[in-house]
């Protein structure tokens, strides 16, 4: 069904959306039972019949606050031999992409060590 390069770049893809879970829902979940953002920092909003809710423009500068704060968390990085900042790792993943695109060369995921 798909030739063995495709399989290898969709693979590619599915280790770089591992990043949210890691990143983006453990944050959302510390910032929640923190107190840090509230039911009421959040609103409804319609623009154009099309219903959403959005926080707050204050809150979400807050958000970006600590999402900045969590990329910057560094873990050890086999490929480099050493800590790198989650936004330093992701990069590296992106350049692992770039090259296994242009150049076909095996790609190795970063794997969380805790």
């Amino acid at each position: 069904m798909f030739s063995s390069p495709l399989k290898k770049g969709l693979q590619l893809v599915w280790h770089l959306f591992f990043f949210r879970p890691v990143i983006v829902d453990i944050l959302v979940l510390n910032i929640i039972n923190k107190g840090i953002l509230k039911n009421d920092d959040f609103q409804d909003i319609d623009v154009d019949g099309e219903k959403g809710v959005y926080l707050s423009k204050d809150k979400l500068k807050t958000f970006f606050y600590h999402f900045n704060y969590r990329m910057e968390t560094e873990r050890f990085s086999d490929k480099a031999g050493k800590e790198l900042s989650y936004r330093d790792i992701i990069k590296e993943q992106v350049y692992e992409l770039i090259r296994f695109i242009e150049t076909g060369e095996n790609y190795s995921p970063f794997k969380l060590i805790r």
